[in-house]
């Protein structure tokens, strides 16, 4: 099953696993929840700064739209404090690999819960918002370059920019969309020192080492 001209999917060790095509030595790559799950602590990096960007004064638990899902580490993270999840990815055989983590998941008791408050849908975010929705809070992460020293987050990135299909054409139109249906905030992932999304100021920020966080006030709500 071709993703591209280099990545293909297959299954090892009961796992949907993407795997690079005549290269010996690269070890195939998964989604594994419950990695996120011993590795996700409210305190690590950003994550702590989203969870205040997210969390709505009055309401302990706010539905969220991740529109940009990739590999769902933020999805996951919130759905873990709490929060309900939809997750959107556009990309097939991101998804794929979404969902079949999840099946894996919940053959782990502590998992189940979690997941539980995750929901993935495969396409295109631009066109799932046109529809009737009913979220407080939309959450985008347009994709950038690696900004973290560790090999493992390297190795993740440099996938997901090799699948071409990730980035949407024009990440603005998300975002003026997202602004249009959110009934509450729409938060954009950025690079610390990155120019703000279709250079609009956000109403407010939570700044963090290497990352922050821009919160846009929803256009309904004003």
């Amino acid at each position: 099953m071709s993703t591209s001209s280099v990545y293909q999917l297959a299954s090892v060790d009961q796992k949907l696993c993407l795997t690079l095509k005549n290269q010996i030595g690269f070890k195939p790559f998964y989604i594994d929840f419950y990695d996120y799950l011993q590795g996700s602590t409210l305190g690590e990096g950003g994550r702590r700064l989203l969870y205040k960007a997210v969390k709505l004064k009055g309401d302990a638990n706010p539905h969220i739209i991740d529109a940009n899902g990739g590999w769902a580490r933020d999805a996951f993270f919130l759905a873990q404090q709490g929060f309900t999840v939809t997750v959107i990815e556009r990309v097939e055989v991101i998804f794929k690999l979404l969902t079949d983590a999840r099946e894996r998941a919940l053959a782990h008791p502590e998992l189940q819960e979690i997941m539980a408050r995750m929901s993935f849908i495969h396409g295109d975010a631009r066109e799932f918002l046109q529809q009737e929705i009913h979220s407080k809070v939309i959450y985008l992460d347009p994709m950038f370059p690696a900004r973290i020293k560790s090999a493992k987050v390297k190795k993740d990135l440099q996938i997901l920019q090799s699948l071409a299909e990730t980035s949407i054409d024009d990440p603005n139109e998300l975002f003026f969309l997202a602004r249009q249906k959110a009934a509450e905030r729409v938060i954009v992932k950025r690079p610390l020192n990155a120019p703000f999304l279709a250079e609009v100021k956000p109403d407010f920020q939570y700044l963090g080492k290497t990352v922050r966080f821009d919160v846009y006030a929803a256009l309904t709500s004003k």
